[in-house]
């Protein structure tokens, strides 16, 4: 994900980059704020070599198949989906291309 951050970062006009990872029904959200300029959660090391290199499990605490009890529009998923939503809103309209239903 580090990697294709940085391949992304001169072209992101967005506060905020966001990525997935997927193992089973779990994920991990990966984002890329551009103000500080780092990945959360915290990248691994690269100086590592690549059979220990390995994220903590708890990376992915995400399950997908699961609703919290206040509800799907309580969960993690839901709260990083409104917020690309919102970004993507705000490019639309700087473009001028907003589509109706989305926005």
């Amino acid at each position: 994900m580090q990697d294709r951050f940085k391949r992304l970062f001169e072209d992101i006009e967005i506060n905020n980059l966001y990525g997935a990872s997927a193992i089973e029904t779990k994920i991990c959200i990966y984002k890329l704020d551009m103000a500080s300029r780092q990945v959360f959660p915290t990248v691994i090391s690269s100086d590592i070599e690549l059979v220990t290199n390995t994220a903590p499990r708890d990376c992915w605490n995400i399950d997908i198949t699961t609703v919290t009890p206040k509800g799907e529009e309580d969960s993690e998923l839901s709260r990083v989906v409104q917020q690309i939503k919102e970004m993507s809103c705000q490019l639309c309209r700087y473009y001028l291309i907003c589509v109706q239903d989305f926005c």
